[in-house]
């Protein structure tokens, strides 16, 4: 991939774990509390706590932690009223507080990566959020590492849809083709910055099936810290769908 000339990622699953949504994560840490929820009946409450969280006027100024527990704190309103496994007592902030230490400590995994990266690279991210994607690279003091940090909330378009990576484009001047995109979703990261011309690379993760379509890809890896390998095509296993 000589011709690369910036990376950009995802945030949640990718830069604050190796792969694993963030709706995946909360299920683990509420089930462990609450005890087992129907999967279906929890993803469905969560979606709601996901929509109720997006209409409330301070939501961009939460930081990582105040978000997943305002979630949370709706999300148990929402599994106390319908579902039918009632479950054990749990609590929102202590989910939260879990859940933080998590996302962090892969977080700080990360930075020397980062660090190593942004030598020969120019960096951003592009994320699905609720506007506080900038405000989160503040907090875990990563903004000295990327150029542009686009909020889906704050450019009116999230991924898969076109728009939001040719805004991260247009603000780093470089066309799609120098730009690699890195995410753990396939139908929002992959499939999203294919569409617009730049270089797919899917942090598949330990967990994951397989790959739904390898041709728009331009390779894929279990860690994040694996993705110097695949850049510099130093290991068969991260480089057998680079095109």
């Amino acid at each position: 991939m000589n011709e690369v000339k910036a990376i950009l990622f995802d945030f949640g699953g990718t830069l604050d774990n190796d792969g694993r949504e963030w709706s995946h994560r909360t299920y683990h840490h509420v089930c462990q509390q609450r005890g087992r929820v129907e999967e279906q009946e929890f993803f469905r409450c969560l979606d709601q706590a996901y929509d109720k969280i997006g209409t409330l006027a301070d939501t961009p100024q939460l930081s990582l932690f105040g978000t997943i527990e305002r979630i949370c704190q709706h999300l148990k309103i929402l599994l106390d009223e319908n579902s039918s496994e009632k479950g054990s007592p749990w609590d929102p902030t202590e989910v939260a507080s879990q859940f933080e230490a998590e996302a962090r400590s892969y977080i700080e995994r990360n930075r020397p990566l980062l660090e190593k990266l942004k030598q020969n690279y120019r960096l951003g991210v592009i994320s699905n959020n609720w506007g506080n994607t900038e405000g989160w690279c503040r907090d875990y003091e990563l903004t000295d590492f990327f150029e542009v940090m686009v909020d889906s909330e704050l450019v009116g378009s999230a991924k898969p849809d076109s728009k939001i990576f040719l805004v991260a484009l247009e603000q780093m001047k470089l066309p799609a083709s120098e730009c690699v995109y890195v995410g753990d979703r396939f139908d929002w990261d992959m499939e999203g910055a294919h569409q617009v011309g730049m270089k797919p690379v899917w942090l598949k993760g330990a967990h994951r099936q397989e790959c739904p379509n390898e041709s728009i890809l331009a390779g894929w890896i279990d860690k994040l810290n694996e993705l110097p390998g695949l850049l510099n095509g130093a290991s068969a296993k991260y480089t057998q769908w680079v095109s």
